[in-house]
């Protein structure tokens, strides 16, 4: 394709300056301005805008002024009015300008509004506010949002002209009835703007088929035409169906013929913007750009997109700028078309546009021939492959609101505006975009359009507000040609005689000078190539040459100037190929700076003319006299030279130099200027310098008086010069600088005898010595060593004498008495006999027993030599290998093997005798034992720990897996533990051996690691976080607990971190991570401002990438570019902010806090927030955009500092907001004055006593019952506020376990049942071995099928009849022998096989509920209905609304549910529980109420487990039995895990870590816990108490664990006869014995169905001739436990009488105060949770499910049709359908739907729970009396308060809008499809069978009678089912 260059202008980064301004147009109006259009031929500029119409000059100057609004108008009126019976609909409307053209033809401006229904007004170009034409037709949209678009193009298909035509594109809106008369696109005639073709056969418009225009809404951005076709760029939903709004939005191009009247040849293409991976799929502006300079004009599609937010259609805050040729977009449409043709595609995919072509499919290929052009052919197809762009380019944080298009050159240029009034220019050339420029047209305002003004140079650009016209180019700060050109912006170019970037227009003589420079110009900038010198000496004179390509001929009287520093000017010469400048006077030359030796100086060429610089460049002044030796003048950068006779350095240019003697210099360039030179003694090179020579370091003893012989070379011949001979010696030492006498003897000085002495505390001190001669003149320069013998013969600050007398023969060093000194410094005393060796140190202290260790060995007088050495280091009598050695004081060797583990010295034989260490070396054996983790990752990075004894012993380590190193920590060794990293494997593997190397021994462990494949990342959510983070995300993926400990990161656009954060792992496939915050940790605390100081503003979003570290997984490290499948973009917004209370201080009255704030729930929910008042917390009920809503404590929290209680506002778990202080004044609200209230006690008591005067005298029988009943209200009402303060310790203690169960919920979830078990449950409840168990997606997909299954299969066509299915159903129930477990049985097994038909299910439900309503009405109690389970009907209706609501209960109210299980299971658990009979201390049920005085202590309990990283705390009761303890520990241990997943209580030991049992043979004090053991006491009555732990005497603190069951090694136990006793016989009576041995009762998951729910599964078994007979069997709990003879055993409770397992007789009649008080704390303590229960239950969110909306109406609708008056009757059908049927079911029955253990205790108080619930929703008032039992008392109070919220949330149901059909049957589709293959339907219709076999006659009897069924012949398909199910038997 022949590219053309293109440039377009989008946002960047510099701010506008005031010299691009050329005019500016203010509009300040009310409204906004939205549309410009500009007349080329004039200048003048129109702006329309909301109710306005300007016509601007030139120079946006306003000529006139036109008010095009407010109208009259309604949206129920047409275009020409309003009827006369809606005139009263008529109000004062704006009309917002839709469309703005201008008819070039016609001299007239063409302005569409929204008002009228979208008519348009006529203009004159010349005067708007003449007359102006009304064309009262509805063209475009009318309303503010909805989007039109419209040009003027040709047509080639009418009839009354070929004059062009108005096309439009308008969205259609629902703003009145009229809007389905404009179409979605148009021609229309420009006179009238009817169709351009409107007959019976043709019409120039296409439309939205009416089925969907409602929903998908098409947005026109753009159009344009070619010669040959119209174009429309649009933005529509990727899917036109209303149930994907999902799949997003994306970018669409149509094209239709220019000569099609009908539009039939329309056509679509997804038009796609995809760069770097990402796909930007919003168009915002788009502009067709053609160079109309050449010959072959090729248009290109210039275009701007945006990526979506999510689904939604609002564009992010990015651009791809994309660029399309219309000859590859023509091309690409045609092969779009081709594949409907020839037979590629099946559908022509335009469902969506109304007049379908051959219903729209695709002809049959071939059908059709070959189609030479495609404007004769109908298409209306939309194409499959997108037209992907040409060039692409990204822009970053940047919102493109407009382009147009302009030409400069052989460039074209398009515009584009931003969302903050910014411009960018973007050069297409060659393939590629590039930025160019950048300005900002206006501040902070989107730039709607834009346009070129008629000068080529400026544009003009509208906002909202104004117009401005600007310089497109600001070319004069590019000041140099380079630049100028380098930018590459075809505006500017480099003019060359003004030497500056310009316009070509401001080039001066540009008409006779050709030197404007622009990109692509055949010159080139002018370029210095060279200068010629470019060092000269500080007092040379010379000429500069200057080699300049490109040098612009000067014009006539003009000439160059050379300026040095912008201060000396000089005139230059112009030569060929440059210039020639004379050097800058002496006297103008710049000082040399003190310590340099050089001086740079600027040289600039100008002219003369313009004092503008041409070129520029430096040179370097220079000076060699700064050089005081010879050495340092001939080694200089400079042209240097060394006088020799003159001591001095020069530069010598010329034999007019002023140095006639002997010189030497490395510039051999010099010597060609020294012919004249008369000595002629010329030296080349520095090894020609006079210098000193040392062969060797000369070393001189500090203090020592001695004289200096130096040699020295190179010495002028002193003869020649007339100045002595003298020499002296110049010596620097420490800064200090004297003078020695020196004399000259042949080539030797010898400096007089003198003492050199430094002071610094070090052995050698380095000084140096200069050789003078004639008193100042240099012969050179070197350095001597000073040092000391005493800190020589030392170490670490120890004299040694080996150490010093191996000095003696290079220093002259001798031992003297007790140090080491110089050999003058010690006449008497030398001694050659060294001390006896000492050893000081051994590293390290230990090795393994195989040897190899290299230890290092420090001391005193080791050894002078490694002979001394060889074979007399030892350890032991091992021999140590000397390795390295250091004279006297180190040595390094290698240790020796020894057969077994020993402590040994050190030994070193010398001449004298044998020395050893004091500290001796240890030999240890090493062992390693165990491996964690076991698995990584296959890409290694895995730390693991190897755990064994002496890992940290010897001097070098390594460790491998198989042949793979293991990075070993080297700062993380122990004793018992080392860690390692693991490097990559090749792929996932078993590792079979782990190899630890220490030293020369080498350990193994086989089997110890796994290498896994690397962890995957499927989906990321929420996607939203405040810019502080700590929202908990959920990662789901696959193998991600592979690794240990996981981050997360945020990611900018360059793939730079901008934030981390640790990762909790809490699956395979499961992780949460709190989202990185990505501002600096002194920002993470958010702000607290005062309300109504913040910008209320939409927030600002940034987007970022996400990755995660998980070891060396590079894989996802960068989602976006890895794994482009996964939505890896994480969206911040700012943080929230929450303000203060007024004043620091806010009163609470007892009503609900609120909390205001900006920002709230943009990136949060309630259940990101923690609200704490004082040091409780305050419970979250609501969060909007500006406030928070919470219900405090009812009383006053304790403050933490301040006087009143503090609110604390804690968001996610980087936000923290201090909102002030809460001042309660709940009491004080009503202070009654203690007169008043005396008075009002004296009357009530007065009332009081009258009333039970006149009980007495009248109700002389009830009187004792009322008084028993009221005495007990009176007991109730005073324990009640006796125990608050107890209530408020409980709760408080199960608040913080709430909490701590809210976190860990947080991190793991509520342990849901999958939908498979949780409909087993509910469909048969207590059935373990149900053949529907069996998954079908496991056992059933290849099995073969039977005779037996095809005859299922026509049965289940039979059911699939609704007129066999409802006389199957009423068959059966009108036989005697069909029993109510039978009932129930035939409703689940009909709901299994519907399960996947949920319509057809919910149409038999509402026909068999319609018939149970009629049937009840005619009964003696109608509100009896659904309240048992007496029918089909009402089973089928239980699994019905279980099926409905399963995920209305796992994503909403499952988790109030769960809560209140776990507070009640807390609360029990803080007190006593009898093992046996299940009585609790803290309880609701009076039947399982503790009564024993039992003291219970807490005992806090340190669990040790090998695979928990860390202790975990338990607080057990020392009462409590073992099998109780261990229970808790299991709850602690594995709390995040399900209870079907977790060890058995049976299957473990408890074991304490104690040090009391040593002497009894354990093993380390480790104690085996049991619940009967030898030590358990016996008592009277033979009666044996089961052990405890203070049994046992386990106190505070006491480390234990779990182990696996010992049964088989008994050596841990007190006794081996404990084991024995503990799981015999004799214990357990006839009982089976226990499976673990020690439990003596139920911790398993024992599920009782409810009330209404039998237990009868149909088992079948196969016999000959297909005969299944049915078996019921019993099925007892999960787990089956002994039988307690409880003769012998009790906890707390002892027995009444033998052989008695029933629990001890009880009334509540005669119930102790003190266990009044016990029920009494525990409703106060769970109090708050089954209100959040209730109110979570009974309340109706924004998803309520549809099928109860649905259900209520049918209620309320058979009702209304039955003419029923009592609403106390339809309360009750709703109560018991809802409330009863299924909400009842589950709370006594939580395990229904949760994966936990219901204990007998916790079952007992949900029973109470459930029945206060079914209290609260009944209508009837409870009365109470004496036989009232005290949990109906419990909640007497309460049951009000209840009964008005069911009120409430019926009321609320009703007055939800109805829901429809389509609506209803949308969400039974989407069940049925979740529901699909889940069970095996063969086998529930083998189980249904059985009861048509039963009842086969009454059966075949009932279809012959119904009419319906006789009709479709449903008897003899029956009979036909029958014979192939029995094909060996004749049935009748």
């Amino acid at each position: 394709m022949n590219w053309k260059l293109f440039v377009l202008l989008v946002y960047f980064t510099p701010s506008l300056g005031f010299r691009r301004l050329v005019a500016e147009f203010v509009h300040n109006g009310r409204y906004n301005l939205s549309h410009m259009v500009g007349d080329a031929g004039t200048g003048q500029v129109y702006v329309a805008g909301t109710n306005i119409l300007y016509q601007l000059d030139d120079n946006l100057r306003v000529k006139h002024r036109v008010e095009t609004g407010p109208v009259e108008d309604s949206h129920l009126c047409g275009a020409s009015g309003c009827s006369p019976d809606r005139a009263n609909q008529l109000k004062p409307t704006n009309n917002h300008n839709k469309l703005l053209v201008i008819d070039g033809q016609r001299e007239s401006l063409v302005a569409c509004g929204s008002v009228k229904q979208g008519i348009c007004r006529k203009y004159k170009l010349s005067d708007i506010t003449d007359r102006p034409e009304v064309l009262n037709l509805p063209v475009v949209a009318n309303n503010a949002e909805a989007s039109t678009f419209g040009f003027i193009g040709p047509q080639r298909y009418g009839t009354w002209s070929n004059s062009d035509v108005l096309y439009v594109g308008t969205t259609f809106t629902h703003h009145g009835d009229y809007r389905h008369l404009v179409p979605a696109i148009a021609s229309r005639k420009t006179h009238d703007l009817s169709l351009a073709e409107d007959s019976i056969s043709a019409a120039s418009m296409i439309s939205i088929d009416v089925k969907y225009r409602d929903h998908f809404l098409v947005n026109y951005v753009y159009g344009f035409n070619s010669s040959t076709h119209v174009y429309f760029v649009t933005v529509q939903k990727k899917s036109h169906l209303p149930g994907e709004s999902e799949s997003g939005y994306i970018t669409r191009i149509s094209r239709s013929c220019i000569s099609d009247s009908n539009f039939n040849t329309y056509s679509e293409v997804t038009l796609e913007c995809r760069i770097n991976g990402e796909n930007y799929n919003l168009i915002q502006a788009a502009v067709l750009a053609a160079d109309s300079k050449a010959g072959d004009s090729e248009p290109v599609l210039l275009a701007a997109f945006s990526p979506s937010e999510g689904h939604s259609s609002r564009a992010r805050h990015k651009t791809g700028f994309c660029a399309f040729s219309l000859n590859y977009i023509d091309r690409l449409f045609d092969q779009n078309i081709h594949m409907c043709f020839n037979g590629t595609m099946k559908n022509r995919n335009l469902p969506y546009i109304s007049g379908p072509v051959n219903e729209g499919k695709c002809p049959s290929a071939g059908s059709t021939g070959n189609i030479m052009d495609f404007c004769q052919t109908a298409l209306k197809i939309s194409g499959l492959t997108p037209i992907g762009q040409q060039i692409g380019l990204a822009i970053p944080d940047t919102l493109v609101t407009s382009m147009t298009t302009a030409e400069v050159g052989d460039s074209v240029l398009g515009i584009l505006g931003t969302f903050d009034g910014q411009i960018m220019k973007v050069l297409v050339a060659n393939g590629e975009a590039t930025i160019v420029d950048t300005f900002q047209a206006v501040k902070n305002e989107p730039i709607l359009q834009g346009s070129m003004h008629k000068n080529g140079v400026d544009l003009v650009v509208l906002t909202n507000r104004r117009l401005r016209r600007l310089k497109v180019a600001d070319c004069g700060k590019l000041e140099f040609c380079g630049r100028c050109l380098g930018k590459r912006d075809p505006f500017c170019g480099w003019c060359s005689l003004e030497n500056e970037c310009s316009l070509e227009s401001d080039c001066v003589g540009r008409n006779r000078n050709p030197k404007w420079l622009s990109i692509g110009s055949a010159h080139q900038c002018i370029h210095l190539e060279s200068i010629t010198p470019s060092t000269i000496s500080v007092s040379e004179m010379t000429n500069i040459s200057l080699q300049i390509s490109s040098l612009p001929d000067l014009p006539p009287g003009d000439h160059y100037l050379c300026l040095y520093d912008g201060r000396t000017s000089t005139t230059a010469v112009k030569v060929p190929g440059g210039l020639v400048c004379p050097a800058p006077p002496l006297a103008d030359r710049p000082p040399i700076p003190a310590g340099s030796d050089h001086v740079t100086v600027n040289l600039a060429v100008m002219l003369r003319s313009t004092v503008k610089e041409f070129v520029s460049t430096q040179i370097i002044i220079f000076n060699c006299d700064s050089r005081s030796t010879c050495l340092e003048c001939v080694s200089s950068r400079w042209p240097c030279a060394w006088c020799i006779y003159g001591n001095r350095c020069s530069h010598i240019v010329s034999s007019g130099g002023n140095c006639k003697e002997a010189i030497v210099s490395a510039d051999t360039s010099v010597f060609q200027l020294l012919q004249d030179n008369p000595s002629q003694l010329i030296s080349r090179g520095e090894e020609n310098c006079p210098r000193v020579e040392l062969s060797n370091q000369l070393y001189i003893p500090n203090s020592v008086p001695q004289e200096l012989r130096l040699t020295v070379s190179n010495l002028p011949d002193l003869g020649l010069t007339s100045r002595g001979q003298n020499f002296m010696c110049e010596v620097e030492i420490e800064d200090a600088k004297f003078r020695v006498p020196a004399r000259l003897s042949g080539n030797k000085v010898t400096c007089d005898r003198t003492s050199y002495k430094y002071e610094a505390n070090e052995e050698t001190h380095n000084a140096s010595i200069s050789v003078l001669w004639d008193a100042n003149h240099v012969v050179d320069r070197t350095n001597i060593t000073l040092y000391k013998c005493d800190l020589v013969g030392s170490y670490k600050g120890h004299s040694d004498c080996s150490l010093c007398m191996t000095r003696t023969a290079d220093l002259g060093c001798v031992w003297c008495g007790s140090g080491c000194k110089f050999t003058k410094q010690c006449p008497v005393g030398q001694s050659d006999v060294c001390p006896q060796p000492r050893i000081d140190v051994i590293k390290p202290l230990s090795g393994p027993l195989d040897g190899g260790t290299d230890i290092l060995i420090e001391g005193s007088n080791l050894a002078m030599n490694l002979e001394q050495l060889r074979g007399r280091l030892m350890v032991g009598n091992t021999p140590c290998e000397v390795l390295d050695y250091q004279v006297s004081v180190r040595i390094q060797c290698k240790t020796g093997g020894v057969s077994r583990e020993a402590d040994l010295p050190v030994r070193l034989r010398g001449d004298n005798g044998i020395i050893e260490s004091t500290v001796k070396f240890r030999y240890r054996d090493i062992y390693v034992t165990n491996v964690h983790p076991r698995f990584g990752p296959r890409s290694g990075g895995t730390t693991i720990s190897i755990e064994g004894v002496n890992l940290d012993i010897g001097s070098s380590i390594s460790i491998r897996l198989d042949n793979l190193p293991c990075e070993v920590n080297r700062s993380q060794i122990s004793s018992s533990r080392v860690t390692c990293r693991t490097s990559p494997a090749p792929a996932p593997m078993e590792v079979r051996t782990l190899v630890v190397t220490i030293d020369n021994t080498r350990r193994t462990l086989s089997n110890p690691y796994m290498y896994t494949p690397d962890p995957t990342i499927n989906n990321v959510k929420p996607k939203w976080s405040f810019v502080s983070g700590g929202r908990i995300l959920t990662v789901h993926g696959k193998h991600l607990n592979t690794v240990e400990q996981p981050y997360i990161a945020a990611l900018d656009d360059r793939g730079v971190g901008v934030g981390r954060s640790p990762c909790t792992v809490l699956s395979s496939t499961q992780m949460d991570c709190p989202s990185p915050a990505i501002i600096s940790a002194a920002q993470l605390a958010g702000p607290v401002v005062e309300p109504g100081n913040r910008n209320t503003g939409s927030p600002e979003i940034q987007s970022f990438r996400i990755g995660f570290e998980m070891d060396r997984v590079t894989s996802l490290l960068n989602l976006e570019k890895t794994n482009p499948g996964v939505n890896s973009e994480l969206l911040y917004v700012e943080d929230p902010v929450y303000y203060k209370f007024a004043h620091n201080e806010k009163s609470y009255k007892g009503d609900a806090l609120v909390i205001e704030g900006y920002n709230l729930n943009t990136a949060a929910d309630v259940t990101d927030l923690d609200v704490r008042i004082g040091t409780e917390r305050c419970n979250v009920t609501s969060l909007t955009l500006t406030q928070m809503l919470c219900i405090p404590p009812q009383s006053a929290p304790s403050p933490v500092e301040a006087s009143y209680p503090e609110v604390v506002v804690y968001v996610g778990k980087n936000l923290k907001f201090d909102i002030g202080l809460l001042r309660y004044d709940i009491d004080s609200q009503f202070s009654i004055p203690p007169e008043v209230i005396g008075g009002i006690g004296a009357a009530a008591a007065l009332t009081l006593f009258i009333a039970i005067a006149v009980m007495i005298i009248y109700k002389h029988k009830s009187s004792q019952a009322e008084r028993e009943y009221k005495r007990i209200q009176i007991q109730m009402d005073t324990l009640e506020n006796n125990v608050r303060s107890e209530c408020k310790q409980a709760f408080a203690e199960l608040q913080t376990d709430m909490s701590d169960l809210t976190m860990d919920l947080e991190v793991s979830g509520i342990p849901l049942l999958d939908h498979r078990t949780f409909v087993m449950k509910v469909f048969f409840p207590g059935v373990g071995d149900h053949p529907l168990f069996i998954d079908p997606r496991l056992h059933g997909v290849n099995r073969p099928k039977s005779d037996l299954d095809n005859s299922m299969v026509q049965f289940e066509s039979l059911l699939n009849n609704k007129w066999f299915l409802l006389t199957f159903i009423e068959t059966l129930e009108r036989q005697k022998s069909f029993s109510i477990r039978d009932r129930v049985n035939v409703a689940s097994l009909i709901m299994v096989v519907l399960m996947t038909k949920m319509e057809y299910c919910t149409d038999i439900l509402r026909c068999l509920l319609i018939r149970l309503i009629e049937k009840s009405l005619s009964s003696k109690h109608p509100q009896l209905m659904l309240r048992r389970t007496e029918s089909i009907v009402e089973k089928m209706l239980t699994n019905w609304l279980a099926l409905c609501l399963y995920d209305y209960m796992k994503d909403y109210a499952g988790s109030s549910l769960f809560v209140l299980f776990k507070a009640i299971k807390f609360q029990i658990e803080k007190g006593p529980v009898d093992a046996l009979t299940h009585d609790a201390r803290y309880s609701l049920s009076e039947d399982r109420l503790l009564r024993e005085p039992v003291v219970a202590n807490t005992v806090v309990c340190c669990v040790v487990q090998d695979e928990l990283e860390e202790q975990v705390v338990v607080r057990v009761l020392d009462c409590d039995t073992i099998s109780q303890v261990k229970a808790k520990i299991l709850d602690a241990v594995y709390k995040n895990t399900p209870f079907s997943l977790r060890p058995n209580v049976d299957e473990v030991d408890l074991e304490w870590r104690c040090g009391q049992y040593t002497q009894l043979g354990t093993a380390g004090g480790q104690l085996v816990l049991q619940d009967v053991d030898i030590t358990s006491k016996t008592e009277q009555n033979n009666l044996r108490r089961l052990n405890t732990f203070a049994h046992y005497g386990v106190k505070d603190k006491a480390l234990v664990s779990l182990v696996p069951k010992q049964i088989d090694s008994p050596s841990h136990h007190i006794y081996q006869a404990v084991s024995v006793v503990g799981r015999g016989e004799g214990v357990y009576g006839t009982g089976s014995p226990a499976p673990g041995g020690s439990s003596l009762y139920s911790y398993s998951n024992h599920y009782s169905a409810p009330q209404e729910v039998y237990t009868a599964p149909p088992v079948y078994q196969q016999h000959q001739g297909g005969i299944y007979q049915q078996h019921h069997h019993h099925h007892g709990p999960l787990y089956t436990y002994p039988q307690i003879n409880q003769e012998n055993f009790y906890h707390f409770v002892k027995p009444d009488h033998p052989h008695s397992l029933q629990s001890v007789a009880r009334s509540h009649k005669s119930i102790p105060e003190i266990f009044l008080t016990r029920l009494l704390s525990t409703k106060g303590t769970v109090q708050k949770f089954v209100d959040d229960f209730f109110g979570t239950i009974l309340k109706v969110p924004n998803n309520f499910p549809a099928p109860v909306k649905w259900l209520f109406d049918l209620l309320d609708e058979e009702a209304g049709q039955h003419n029923l008056t009592n609403p106390e009757i339809l309360h009750s059908w709703k109560s018991n359908c809802l409330p009863l049927r299924f909400w009842v079911n589950f709370i006594k029955n939580p395990d229904f739907i949760f994966d936990v253990n219901k204990t007998t205790t916790t079952d007992s108080c949900l029973s109470v729970i459930a029945q206060t619930f079914m209290d609260s929703c009944s209508l009837n008032e409870n009365i109470l009396g004496k036989d009232s039992p005290s949990s109906k008392l419990l909640f007497a109070k309460d049951i009000p308060l209840y009964r008005q919220l069911v009120l409430e949330y019926y009321n609320n149901i009703q007055h939800l809008p109805q829901v429809t059909d389509q609506e209803l049957n949308f969400h039974l589709q989407q069940l049925s499809s979740s529901h699909q293959s889940e069970f095996d339907s063969l086998i529930a219709l083998k189980e249904l069978y059985i009861y048509v076999s039963k009842y086969y006659g009454e059966l075949m009897l009932a279809l012959e009678e119904n009419p319906n069924c006789r009709k479709l012949s449903l008897s003899q398909r029956l009979n036909a089912v029958a014979h192939s199910v029995y094909p060996q038997q004749n049935i009748c």
